[in-house]
């Protein structure tokens, strides 16, 4: 199982929680990573709150810029 960041609302940080999710394996030209951390960029908290460009689609998730070993 793997561990994402997930929130169901708009809002802070206090929206935010950590769930597990099914892992799959990788298709044709791609890799499993396993993730050591992820960083939030300045558009993440803009799009938790609702100021990004695009609306945000609920349940919605972070990280998107992770720190990883392949």
């Amino acid at each position: 199982m793997a561990k994402i960041v997930r929130f169901l609302q708009i809002g802070g940080p206090d929206v935010l929680k950590i769930e597990e999710a099914p892992s799959r394996e990788p298709g044709k030209g791609e890799a499993k990573l396993r993730v050591q951390a992820i960083g939030l960029n300045r558009a993440e908290p803009m799009f938790m709150h609702g100021y990004y460009l695009e609306p945000t689609q609920l349940p919605a998730s972070l990280g998107y810029d992770p720190s990883s070993t392949v």
